[in-house]
């Protein structure tokens, strides 16, 4: 085990009103990492505190740890503070000053990037369209969506577009019922971009791949069958036909 998680179980056994001295630490510590060149607990806590993980006061000249309230932290920390909205593709983050609870949120809808050295995010259309309803219904999301066009654009496209079919070109559909074939396509092709498991027996996977796949059928010994979107597939088909 890592002195990590045993930090984290240690400070979530507390209740609403409790702090953990580290030398409290030292019978986990002791139990859990035995023969093992371990950190002191002081050392680990103070680390979780420079990175956010942790809260610490001090009181009567010794330190006392607990994990921190993210919600009261968030709130007590407008947006400003750490985003800087100011370029239009994406918001740089400060690091030193985000609360963890807001940074986790905002991974949650974004990719990151180094731009100078300074950490940025931008609005990634596929994790909005997945996050959930919670997330979408944070305040920060609100506060990126009224102050920075990037973010509003992405939201309102997602917006509009929840609830539609949409029709992609250039794209191909096949039907594998042996899941063997199904599985071994999936470990070839599964690359982004390639092939891409959907339910039950149905894989898709762009035109432009359309000949490798068959060069890798045929050398498997298995053959492919062409059908036509108005033509009904034969419920008798052979296993041995796909798509």
């Amino acid at each position: 085990m890592c002195p990590v998680p045993l930090l984290l179980y240690a400070l979530s056994r507390l209740r609403e009103d409790e702090w953990l001295a580290p030398l409290e630490l030292l019978p986990l510590w002791r139990m859990a990492l035995p023969n093992s060149k371990a950190p002191e607990p002081q050392t680990v806590c103070d680390a979780g505190c420079d990175w956010g993980c942790v809260e610490k006061i001090e009181l009567d000249g010794s330190s006392w740890y607990r994990r921190p309230r993210l919600v009261d932290s968030e709130a007590g920390t407008p947006p400003e503070v750490f985003l800087d909205v100011t370029p239009p593709q994406h918001v740089g983050i400060r690091i030193d000053r985000i609360p963890l609870a807001a940074f986790e949120r905002l991974c949650e809808v974004s990719r990151l990037g180094l731009a100078e050295g300074a950490l940025w995010a931008a609005p990634d259309l596929l994790r909005i369209s997945h996050a959930h309803a919670k997330t979408l219904a944070d305040p920060l999301l609100g506060w990126l969506r009224d102050r920075h066009p990037a973010f509003r654009a992405t939201l309102e496209c997602i917006a509009q577009r929840r609830g539609k079919t949409l029709v992609h070109e250039s794209l191909l559909v096949a039907r594998i019922s042996d899941l063997a074939l199904k599985v071994m396509l999936e470990k070839k092709f599964g690359a982004p971009g390639q092939l891409v498991a959907l339910s039950d027996e149905f894989v898709a996977f762009p035109t432009g791949l359309l000949p490798q796949l068959e060069v890798w059928m045929k050398k498997s010994g298995h053959v492919i069958k062409r059908i036509q979107s108005a033509e009904p597939l034969a419920a008798n088909q052979e296993t041995r036909n796909h798509e």
